[in-house]
């Protein structure tokens, strides 16, 4: 109990290991600032500290290389909506198929039985065809509740989680507790480690895509609606996310895109020789 209360105020306490080593990386406190070091419980290691507050900046600067800007997060929240919606809709019509056949595949076991209540069946016929026409039912009911469970769109929650996360980064960044920058950073990569008073990760699972040029055009995307009136933002965003040439001209000429004069062109004349060749 005492231990707790001890190491209680470290955040970074064993989030990182030692990338000489491989220790776990502890917190001690010197002359009154928090320090992250190697264990070295393994041996000799070269590692040096690294003082919290630099250990802060430098998993600030993490949060905010994973950041996305809140009007962009709605608007891919939005899309992945119409996405499942459209494939709910589209799964419709086989989910109707798929439960008038095992309404009929019921019909028949239960005739089926009053065939052998009533002797027209022998029991081994009867056996057969009733457990083929279970075993029908059981996979088209499987596929029934794949269909209705939205199996086909499993990358959607992933992808939602990573939007909602990716549009925290910043404030959390941006906060003074320490406690949530350690838990993101658990939650944003493995192979945690500091090195030479430098800390590293390897992203993992979707948080790869922010090392993608697609996610750097989102943030720039996002940033750039900063300061602009809401006509302004409709008329960016119409251009930007309705698939329209990525080499996109102003809406206007600026007066000083050209010189207001230019010299004149001098085309050189041809003389043609007696040969009929120009010179």
């Amino acid at each position: 109990m005492a231990c707790g209360r001890r190491y209680r105020g470290f955040a970074y306490r064993r989030l990182f290991r030692c990338g000489e080593c491989g220790c776990t990386i502890s917190m001690e406190v010197q002359k009154g600032h928090q320090y992250l070091r190697c264990t070295k419980k393994k041996g000799r290691c070269r590692q040096r500290f690294l003082r919290e507050e630099e250990a802060t900046r430098q998993l600030d600067a993490l949060l905010e290389a994973c950041s996305m800007h809140p009007r962009t997060a709605e608007r891919l929240l939005a899309k992945l909506d119409g996405i499942q919606a459209s494939e709910h809709e589209a799964g419709k019509a086989e989910r109707i198929k798929l439960r008038e056949e095992i309404r009929l595949a019921d019909e028949q076991i239960a005739r089926l039985t009053l065939a052998f209540a009533s002797s027209d069946l022998s029991l081994q016929e009867f056996r057969a065809l009733k457990n083929r026409l279970l075993l029908e039912n059981k996979a088209r009911s499987e596929e029934l509740a794949k269909l209705e469970a939205g199996n086909g769109s499993l990358w959607l929650e992933p992808m939602r989680r990573f939007v909602n996360a990716s549009r925290d980064a910043s404030s959390i960044a941006r906060a003074k507790e320490l406690r949530p920058k350690a838990d993101f950073t658990r939650n944003l990569g493995s192979n945690l480690t500091l090195r030479d008073q430098r800390l590293a990760w390897d992203r993992r699972g979707v948080w790869q895509l922010v090392e993608t040029s697609e996610f750097v055009s989102l943030k720039s995307l996002g940033n750039r609606g900063e300061g602009l009136t809401e006509r302004e933002r409709d008329e960016e965003d119409t251009g930007e996310w309705s698939g329209g040439e990525s080499n996109s001209r102003p809406h206007h000429c600026e007066r000083c895109a050209l010189p207001t004069e230019l010299p004149p062109r001098i085309v050189p004349t041809k003389t043609t020789n007696s040969a009929g060749w120009g010179v």
